[in-house]
């Protein structure tokens, strides 16, 4: 008989951690969060719903889990798997289930714990990351670690380059690790907290690039919040997000856009930044020639 579980997750990242251990447990319900609506008024729908209700599943969007704490003592599963759910978890709902709740997190613990640690890791020039299977525990990320797996962080790497290196990481962990827990074969290891680091959940306006960083740092800024929320900065009253720069030696006023051998470029605090590809607000993604192209007034 397979053993019971709740899955809770929400993105992608989750989608293919509930693929990944689907057909080796019985999964009775899936908790993902609310539907929401996109910018534009569009009705955005978690990916891991859509994929929980074409196989099936039982679905929960509370806005509380403790509204749903009576349903999930019902379910009568054995342990809840979390992946990127995005919510905190009281511990009224981890004791349902007789082995907890384990987690797949996106570092190697006590090390970064919080809601952006795979883009900390880029910003910070980290040359590895990971992610922990952990025990869920009424604190942020503080729970005994079962198992890590660890991958190298390139230097030109993107946050959604390493996402899916991540994936790849979180299927793995699940897979090899998570039966070895449930038998009783592999003990959770209580975390080091004089070691922990925190991260915070990323707004739109941290991605406003601050020119009197170093070009090194805001390199890795624009890798690190590729997609969201982006870097950008301002010119005649729009924004424009850098999606792709390279760093140059050649050092110019900070923030003023300039022609670097016939390229687009912008000054920083100690040298400059080559502008690959850019954003302009309202437009498509274009390269830095092609910026230059129409604003002749750049020298």
């Amino acid at each position: 008989m397979k053993t019971k579980v709740v899955f809770f997750g929400t993105g992608n990242l989750s989608l293919e951690s509930l693929k990944t251990i689907e057909n080796d447990y019985e999964i009775v319900g899936v908790v993902t969060k609310a539907d929401s609506l996109s910018p534009s008024g569009q009705k955005q729908v978690p990916p891991v719903k859509k994929y929980a209700l074409s196989k099936g599943y039982r679905v929960f969007q509370p806005e509380k889990l403790v509204e749903i704490n009576n349903d999930l003592i019902k379910l009568n599963a054995e342990v809840g798997v979390l992946v990127a759910y995005g919510k905190i978890i009281p511990q009224s709902t981890i004791d349902i289930f007789p082995k907890g709740i384990v987690n797949v997190h996106g570092s190697i613990l006590p090390k970064y714990r919080g809601a952006s640690p795979i883009e900390t890791a880029i910003l910070n020039g980290e040359k590895e990351t990971g992610v922990s299977l952990m025990l869920l525990t009424a604190g942020m990320d503080e729970g005994p670690v079962i198992a890590t797996e660890k991958v190298e962080i390139g230097p030109l790497i993107t946050r959604s380059q390493l996402y899916k290196e991540m994936i790849v990481l979180a299927q793995r962990i699940l897979k090899e690790k998570l039966p070895l827990y449930l038998n009783g074969s592999l003990a959770p290891t209580p975390q080091d907290d004089s070691q922990a680091t925190y991260t915070k959940l990323i707004k739109k306006e941290d991605g406003k690039l601050d020119f009197s960083k170093s070009a090194a740092e805001l390199e890795r800024q624009i890798r690190a919040y590729e997609d969201w929320p982006g870097s950008f900065f301002e010119y005649r009253g729009k924004n424009i997000e850098i999606i792709e720069a390279k760093i140059n030696e050649t050092k110019h006023t900070p923030g003023e856009l300039f022609r670097l051998d016939k390229n687009l470029a912008i000054g920083v605090k100690d040298k400059s930044l080559a502008i690959k590809k850019l954003k302009p607000e309202g437009k498509k993604i274009m390269t830095g020639v092609d910026f230059l192209n129409g604003h002749q007034e750049i020298k």
